[in-house]
């Protein structure tokens, strides 16, 4: 869960810093990532490796969702 966290919050925080999502959106993106993203209870590097780019990969998919749908980025609960 760590590396879950860790790339989901690091991508949402970028996107806060490039004006794309507003402060209150990255929690709402993390915890979408964490409740998506499948846990390895003991993984390797490769499975670090992949999570992380799976997540971030999974975070860019949320806004770019959102944007196309609406023109404007809003989270999903």
């Amino acid at each position: 869960m760590p590396c879950i966290l860790n790339a989901a919050n690091e991508a949402s925080v970028e996107l806060f810093l490039n004006n794309k999502i507003s402060f209150l959106q990255i929690s709402d993106i993390i915890e979408q990532s964490i409740a998506k993203i499948d846990y390895i209870r003991q993984p390797g590097l490769e499975d670090l490796i992949h999570t992380d780019k799976l997540t971030r990969s999974f975070v860019n998919s949320i806004f770019m969702s959102n944007l196309n749908k609406t023109n404007t980025f809003k989270t999903t609960t």
